[in-house]
């Protein structure tokens, strides 16, 4: 169930990417997003709103998923909670993924995938208001290997080319 408050107007944002110095505008031409519009209101929303974590399900130890908006040429916004210390599988995802941490802080373990194995390549923690992007190769689920870890109680916004569902998982 989504919060009540997702119903109010929105406006476009300017977001800044501190590592790279690109503008959330500029990612998402770059990937192509035909309803550019509707998803930075979406991170106006969050970035200009006081919603809390309580306003998300939550699954003791773990995340969960409320999906936001899924378009008919596959984009998905959906937005996680997650309870300090809980962590994804190694996974992959479709060519364009986007990350937006709402609150908290979320490590990042990226991999390179080197024929049938993976290799941890770098770890970042992402804060409150940063985010993290990767263009990958259209068609494939195995893009932007990573696994993310909460470092405290969080809430992220993640955007995606096609059902993130989707994407390759890798053991550990």
């Amino acid at each position: 169930m989504l919060p009540s408050a997702l119903a109010l107007q929105f406006q476009k944002p300017a977001f800044y990417h501190p590592a790279s110095g690109t503008q959330l505008t500029e990612v998402l031409n770059r990937a192509k997003l035909r309803s550019q519009d509707l998803l930075l209101s979406l991170f106006d929303f969050f970035e200009n709103n006081s919603l809390k974590i309580e306003d998300f399900e939550r699954k003791e130890g773990s995340y969960s998923r409320t999906v936001l908006q899924r378009l008919d040429s596959g984009y998905e916004a959906m937005v996680a909670r997650w309870d300090k210390g809980a962590v994804t599988p190694i996974h992959g995802h479709p060519d364009f993924a986007l990350i937006y941490i709402v609150k908290g802080a979320l490590k990042e373990t990226l991999y390179v995938k080197e024929g049938t194995t993976i290799n941890k390549e770098l770890t970042t923690i992402h804060y409150s208001g940063e985010y993290t992007y990767h263009n990958g190769i259209q068609g494939r689920l195995d893009n932007a290997i990573h696994q993310v870890r909460a470092m405290q109680d969080s809430l992220s916004l993640h955007i995606y080319s096609d059902d993130a569902l989707k994407g390759e998982v890798f053991a550990s």
